[in-house]
């Protein structure tokens, strides 16, 4: 209804005399504008229901109070309680139409408020009748209730979680997450019904060239009636729900989901003029039903998911400073605040810094000078590579000096240690004082140096390597890289130097017996030709950089650098292929299917992994995905020449006459958990939709073992994270996976396979 004119069109009183009509029929409707119970109960479950292992997952326990809560807001808006009413009336409508004139929506309840004052002003005294419904109760407000909501989710998240790391009693805090939970779901699933996002909530308004109705009983007639007739379940719902999403900024998410609701309003009615919403077996209003219910249960658990990752994340402040300090450089005096700030994504640089890539598609695989050192420490491989911060660095006082004391303990290991193994490993091992001391000279060049902060903007922000600490400040990503690296370096010494059992003896340890005396004078050899080429070890890490990369060398433990750079090797013709890909065309980008090593020296490919190689071509004539994704390493028995993920790529070939541009590998995961996490990383880096997901294709047992929660604890366990979401089980030998960017951090404690 095109009313941000100076006249209205010629039917104008008519029309405001319906809204009239219907906001007296609304006041005097026991339940207000609402999807009727039914709808609401099934969408409140159905968010609790699909939460992933990885989310709060302890709210499954309140699904009825959750539930319950559904329809409460509808009673805070009886004329009885007047004040309460003012307040929460707005909330249940998203009436686009009356602020088309907002080219942007204020990040501020506030703020969006007092534009629609100036524009009621503006048209009152041009005496423009569009004047009386400029105003909060006929725009209305439910975007801001949505995201409100979410952040009383996330607060009281953050309680839980401060409470549980106590050991104290959770209760009353999980009380007040669901309760959270429950009330927002009102507004996402009020938002996910055409008819709450348009001037059009109550009978068609203005022009009507089609004839719709313009009974304002065509709402409840829709929502409640229809919805009832059909006998809506969980069960219809619940298959059509996606996996969950970590939302980048909920408050967009919250606005483009009342957009696209509101696309659907002329649907409703069309439907309601053909007479099937009087006829429960109608497949197009079903479909609609079913498809927006599903949205609105969606929205409302991914808004519960990413309050509950945000939680256990570092809270991110406005970088303008404290909203509601008149210095703020967003400050609004007729509000006395400035709006929210958007967040930064997960996978994106800070507003102080360059920005980076978009999450979804600007990773890209990169080419290392090393490609052992650069996956498992790819700060100190940029550094290498980037002259002017490693100048900055090597000169900087603090850490000049550990440098020159780092090779002072490599002359006495060269000359007085002998032999003693643990002489010599004590040499290059970092100690906690040394580590904080190197922590705090970076911080320092992180906050006021130009060099090392390009460095952090143009290359570690970017490559996602660094993934756990981009949610922090450059000198927060600076110290946790290298305090991570400090780790990585210590825990290849004592390994391969002293001998310390890895968490898989049987296929990462130490080659050769660390007690036997060839061994030991091989790492006094070792010790002796770096203390010869002392002068080329020039920055504070180098020494212990050059021991740990000749223990990997000399123990053959080169795995994590074989094939690289893949995507100029085995997977070139895959990662050409994907630009090309009509990814429309299929439901999942890649059927993903772990290895199995044999346990025999002379079989190279695993009868197991080749039956499940014959799951995965069945999907994949199917026209499942462009893809198969193989993911196996150098692993079982101990030292193999045989690559799990090449062998099932040539059986791929080979045997079942799979293309190879077909065929992505990762040769180097070694574990469950590692499969899906490079799976994830290939996904993300070869420009596969990153928000679509995969299918994990594999035996029965495996894929069982995916979904438990042994699985699970041991990748947060082992990895710290979990590599994606687990979404729909599909069969007993497939189940759905969707990528989380969080799998791209390289971990420099697991040096085969980081």
């Amino acid at each position: 209804m095109a009313r941000h004119t100076s006249t209205w069109p010629a039917g104008q009183r008519r029309v405001m005399a319906a809204l009239l009509v219907a906001a007296a029929l609304i006041i005097a409707a026991p339940s207000g504008m609402a999807w009727g119970v039914r709808a609401h109960t099934w969408i409140n479950r159905v968010a609790v229901r699909t939460l992933p292992e990885d989310g709060p997952v302890f709210l499954k326990a309140h699904e009825d109070w959750i539930a319950y809560l559904l329809v409460i807001p509808d009673a805070w808006r009886r004329p009885s309680e007047p004040f309460l009413k003012m307040l929460e009336d707005p909330n249940h409508g998203w009436f686009k139409e009356q602020f088309a004139f907002m080219t942007e929506i204020p990040r501020s309840r506030y703020e969006f408020v007092l534009k629609l004052y100036d524009e009621q002003r503006r048209l009152a005294a041009a005496g423009d009748p569009a004047a009386a419904l400029t105003n909060v109760r006929w725009t209305g407000t439910m975007a801001y209730a949505a995201v409100e909501g979410y952040e009383r989710m996330l607060t009281g998240m953050r309680t839980y979680r401060a409470l549980r790391e106590r050991k104290e009693d959770t209760r009353f805090a999980e009380l007040e997450i669901a309760y959270a939970m429950g009330w927002t779901g009102h507004y996402t699933a009020d938002g996910a019904q055409p008819l709450h996002d348009t001037v059009h909530h109550d009978g068609w308004q203005g022009a009507n060239p089609r004839g719709y109705t313009t009974n304002p009983r065509v709402h409840g007639l829709f929502e409640t009636q229809f919805v009832d007739l059909m006998q809506l379940e969980g069960g219809d719902i619940q298959p059509k729900v996606p996996a969950a999403r970590r939302l980048a900024d909920p408050f967009t998410a919250i606005v483009e989901h009342l957009d696209e609701a509101g696309r659907h309003t002329e649907q409703v009615y069309r439907l309601e003029k053909a007479g099937a919403l009087a006829d429960a077996a109608n497949v197009e209003a079903r479909t609609l039903v079913i498809q927006q219910t599903a949205r609105g249960a969606a929205l409302l658990r991914d808004l519960a998911y990413t309050a509950w990752l945000k939680s256990g994340e570092p809270p991110v402040n406005d970088p303008g400073g404290n909203p509601i300090v008149p210095a703020h450089p967003r400050y609004n005096p007729a509000t006395g605040s400035a709006p929210a700030h958007v967040a930064p994504a997960p996978g994106t640089a800070k507003p102080a810094s360059p920005p980076a890539a978009d999450a979804a598609r600007g990773f890209r695989p990169i080419a290392f000078t090393d490609p052992v050192i650069g996956k498992n420490f790819y700060l100190l491989d940029a550094i290498g590579r980037t002259p002017a911060a490693r100048a900055v660095i090597e000169q900087a006082p603090a850490l000049k000096a550990l440098r020159d004391a780092r090779v002072a303990a490599l002359a006495k290991a060269a000359t007085s240690c002998g032999n003693d193994t643990t002489c010599i490993a004590a040499a290059f091992t970092w100690t906690a004082a040394d580590i904080a001391s190197a922590e705090r000279a970076l911080v320092a060049l992180a906050a006021g140096n130009g060099e090392v902060r390009t460095l952090i903007a143009r290359d570690l922000r970017p490559s996602g390597l660094l993934q756990a600490y981009a949610d922090g400040d450059d000198a927060a990503l600076l110290a946790g890289a290298w305090r991570e690296t400090a780790a990585g370096l210590n825990r290849i010494i004592e390994t391969y130097a002293q001998g310390k059992a890895p968490r898989y003896p049987k296929i990462d340890a130490v080659s050769y017996d660390p007690a036997s005396e060839s061994y030991r004078r091989l790492l006094g050899i070792m010790a002796a030709v770096l203390h010869e080429q002392r002068d080329e070890l020039t920055t504070f890490y180098a020494p212990a950089l050059a021991f740990a990369r000749r223990l990997l060398d000399a123990n053959r433990r080169d795995e994590a650098g074989r094939f690289e750079p893949m995507h100029e090797g085995e997977n070139a013709a895959a990662v050409r292929r994907a630009a090309s890909v009509r990814w429309a065309d299929f439901p999942y980008t890649a059927i993903v299917v772990p290895g199995a090593g044999p346990d025999r020296e002379d079989v190279a490919l695993d009868p197991w992994a080749k039956m499940r190689l014959e799951l995965a071509v069945v999907r994949y004539r199917k026209g499942q995905a462009p893809f198969i994704l193989v993911s196996g390493g150098y692993v079982h028995p101990n030292q193999t020449p045989f690559n799990e993920a090449l062998e099932m790529k040539r059986a791929l070939v080979r045997d079942f006459g799979v293309p190879a541009e077909a065929v992505i590998i990762d040769p180097h995961a070694r574990h469950t958990t590692t499969n899906l996490r490079n799976a994830a990383r290939l996904a993300l880096r070869y420009g596969l939709p990153a928000s679509s997901p995969m299918l994990i294709t594999s035996d029965a047992g495996q894929s069982a073992y995916i979904s438990g929660k042994e699985f699970h604890d041991r990748c947060l366990r082992e990895m710290g994270h979990l590599p994606g979401t687990l979404g729909r089980r599909l069969s007993a030998f497939d189940q759905e996976f969707t990528p989380s960017v969080r799998a791209l951090h390289a971990d420099a404690t697991d040096p085969l396979d980081p």
